[in-house]
């Protein structure tokens, strides 16, 4: 990791901070670097062990050879990059990198200052933090099943964490020679609840589903924090209250 913090940094030409990085010392002083032409040498933090370059949109293209341009919707969390912060393994970070998540791929995609888009190697970084209308999204590695799969987590709070996938699906095109049907990208969520070390769950949206998963000594306090706060557990947001006024 001595050697990958700086050549990260270099690469992007953004200016990053030591968080408690014993092989750099506990300063939280921000030093500037400028950018690099040459990425040869940073290889080893990208995907597949090399830089991938997604540029050129055109060429990026699905399993089945459908460049995405010719695929209706999007597999992007957002329609542009946003601003982000990479928490590498050792606590080190690198601020002010725009970042985008191709949920179709799965690849965390940052955008280098000429344009070039690259696929960072979730091996390198244990988290992800996205400035979006004013909030912070978090993903996280939640599941240890998956190492180099970030999650957003919606709640944590040491004991218990709320995720969720966010994903896409590809329905193929047809042409049968009267209709042309085109492709087309559908987003997808699952959800996730994990206890310590526990199995994670996958849930909906539901009370009889995540009820269950919480003991009866703090379900109780949840339930009259919903009570009292009119809360209807029928979305994302209200649960996230749900957890997070119980548990205060």
């Amino acid at each position: 990791m001595k050697i990958i913090l700086p050549i990260f940094a270099m690469f992007f030409g953004v200016s990053f901070a030591m968080a408690q990085c014993p092989s750099y010392g506990s300063s939280s002083t921000t030093t500037s670097i400028p950018a690099v032409s040459n990425i040869s040498t940073s290889s080893a933090v990208f995907t597949n062990s090399s830089v991938v370059n997604f540029s050129n949109s055109n060429s990026y293209q699905t399993t089945s050879a459908l460049s995405y341009q010719e695929i209706q919707g999007s597999p992007f969390l957002n329609s542009e990059p946003l601003n982000g912060t990479v928490v590498f393994n050792d606590d080190s970070v690198i601020n002010d990198v725009p970042i985008n998540i191709d949920m179709y791929a799965n690849e965390i995609i940052a955008t280098k200052p000429n344009g070039e888009k690259i696929a960072l190697d979730g091996r390198f970084y244990k988290e992800i933090i996205l400035s979006h209308e004013g909030e912070e999204l978090v993903f996280k590695k939640a599941n240890e099943d998956e190492p180099s799969k970030f999650y957003q987590v919606l709640y944590d709070d040491g004991d218990m964490v709320f995720f969720k996938d966010n994903y896409v699906t590809l329905r193929e095109g047809s042409n049968n020679g009267f209709s042309k049907t085109p492709s087309k990208f559908t987003p997808r969520t699952n959800y996730f609840i994990k206890h310590g070390d526990d199995q994670i769950v996958k849930v909906k949206l539901k009370k009889k589903d995540i009820f269950p998963l919480i003991p009866d000594s703090e379900l109780y306090a949840m339930q009259e924090y919903a009570r009292k706060k009119g809360l209807k557990l029928n979305s994302e947001l209200n649960f996230i209250a749900f957890f997070e006024g119980g548990r205060q």
